[in-house]
C-alpha cells in the first residue's frame, strides 16, 4: 500500500514473481497524435486528452481477475482494473486506443 501525496491510498503489488512470468507483452512503438485522432494536417483541432494512467481505467475481464488477487493485512484484493505492475498495460492500453 502506497499513501500519495493527496492522501489517497495505492494498492500495489508486485506481479514480476508471478503472472508476469506467464505474460507475453508485445513490444510497440506510441503512435504519432495524428495517427491517433486520424485527422489531416491541414485542420486544426484543440483538446486536452488524459491518457495518464490509461489502463486504471480499464477494466479487467471477469476470466482473468481471479489470476489478480493479493493478500493484504486486512484479507484478500482482488484488482478489477488492470495494476501498475502488470507487464502488458501499456500493449492492453495500446489496443484498446487502436480500436477507437
Amino acid at each position: 500500500m502506497v499513501i500519495k501525496p493527496n492522501v489517497s491510498i495505492r494498492i500495489s503489488a508486485d506481479f514480476k514473481v508471478s503472472i508476469n512470468e506467464f505474460i507475453q507483452d508485445q513490444p510497440f512503438r506510441i503512435p504519432r497524435f495524428e495517427e491517433i485522432l486520424n485527422i489531416p494536417y491541414d485542420q486544426t483541432l484543440h483538446s486536452i486528452i488524459d491518457i495518464k494512467e490509461v489502463h486504471l481505467q480499464m477494466k479487467e475481464s471477469e476470466s482473468l481477475r481471479h489470476y489478480l488477487i493479493i493478500s493484504t493485512q486486512k484479507g484478500f484484493f482482488r484488482y478489477k482494473r488492470i495494476p501498475f505492475s502488470i507487464a502488458s498495460a501499456p500493449s492492453i492500453s495500446k489496443d484498446v486506443w487502436t480500436v477507437y
